[in-house]
């Protein structure tokens, strides 16, 4: 049964038919005779129906059927339960155009957007009895292939503006705090729509980015990174004028050559990816350390080894590797480091290789920390 369509009278009901007229041990034409259908056409009138050849018999021709046969609307139920189960006719032929028209789409962005969309609905006021009754009503297709489209423009747009804002807040000499990160790019966000909204009154436009930055009671420093947003996103507003990309939506019948690298539909924030990267980072730089960590102590122990100590010994010197490699890493060359370093080899002095091993050890923990010094930022 196709669910994309309005009823139409299934093979599967007419077998079903079938089943039932053969239960009641009749032929066809006894069964035309038991329906009532007297005349001589009354069997291949049964035929045409078991066979699913009569797509819209009526309600009446199928009540008289399984009346006839002993039957009743429950031995049937399941098949037309599967019909009536389905959303509306109007829905899904809407669903249907949607798939079409998202197939060029990344299968994750494809099933997000049908998703988003299929979720979405118009609201609309209806006069009840003088009152405005607010109801939900079932977008058309057409409506919901423009709400893709113009979703994929507005967001296509603010990735532009995000990507902009990031390499803001990366600018070293703004030197923007995490606290206020996203303080600065919801502003970058209101100016860009202001640009949107006001763009053909001036003054008006720039009067209302006025009283937005001053909402955000910046001091100095933080005032010209403000500054640095607000042009970020004239410029990103410039650039698309000047493209005719300002108004861009996708096209209405096909979304084009590019389709597969248009994956938008979740734009993250400026603030949060440059949040991401640097916990990123942070988990790269701890990883190395912990790898330098273990790789010390692996080259204690190799030494030992080939001086000929046994395993059980060898191992009582991990917990004094381990602190050395810490001691490095927390401190730098001087007098506080070197009173740890002898605190630790004070906890340790049942080792007997802790003061010929500590110089070594010391070199090699500073090794791995300017190797990780060297990541980037």
């Amino acid at each position: 049964m196709d669910p994309c369509d309005t009823f139409r009278f299934p093979l599967a009901l007419g077998r079903r038919l079938k089943r039932l007229r053969k239960r009641a041990g009749l032929s066809q034409q006894a069964l035309a005779w038991a329906m009532g259908r007297l005349g001589r056409n009354g069997g291949s009138l049964v035929s045409r129906l078991e066979r699913g050849m009569t797509k819209y018999p009526t309600l009446a021709l199928v009540a008289d059927y399984l009346r006839a046969c002993g039957a009743s609307f429950a031995d049937v139920a399941d098949i037309l339960n599967s019909y009536t189960s389905q959303g509306p006719v109007r829905y899904i032929n809407a669903q249907k155009a949607i798939a079409v028209y998202t197939a060029p789409l990344p299968p994750a962005e494809q099933r997000k957007v049908e998703k988003y969309v299929h979720r979405k609905s118009i609201r609309v006021q209806k006069r009840d009895r003088s009152k405005l009754k607010p109801v939900r009503q079932e977008l058309d297709t057409p409506q919901r292939v423009m709400m893709v489209r113009r979703m994929y423009g507005r967001r296509w747009r603010r990735q532009q503006l995000e990507v902009r804002m990031l390499a803001v807040l990366k600018d070293e000499k703004y030197a923007v705090p995490r606290e206020v990160r996203e303080d600065l790019c919801r502003h970058g966000r209101k100016v860009f729509d202001i640009l949107q909204k006001d763009k053909a009154d001036h003054d008006q436009c720039e009067r209302r980015i006025l009283k937005a930055r001053e909402r955000l009671k910046l001091a100095e420093p933080l005032l010209q990174a403000a500054v640095a947003m607000e042009f970020a996103a004239r410029e990103v507003y410039d650039r698309l004028a000047e493209s005719g990309r300002l108004d861009w939506m996708p096209p209405a019948r096909d979304l084009g050559p590019d389709a597969s690298k248009l994956k938008v539909f979740n734009v993250v924030r400026a603030e949060r990816k440059l949040a991401a990267e640097e916990q990123a980072r942070v988990r790269q730089r701890g990883s190395r350390r912990g790898v330098g960590r273990i790789g010390t102590w692996l080259a204690v122990n190799n030494k030992l080894q080939e001086e000929g100590m046994q395993e059980k010994p060898r191992a009582r010197y991990a917990t004094w590797a381990y602190g050395v490699f810490d001691i490095v890493q927390k401190t730098g060359p001087g007098e506080e480091r070197d009173r740890l370093l002898a605190e630790t080899a004070a906890a340790h002095s049942a080792l007997d290789r802790v003061p010929g091993l500590q110089a070594w050890v010391v070199e090699m923990s500073e090794k791995w920390k300017e190797s990780v010094s060297r990541m980037p930022e």
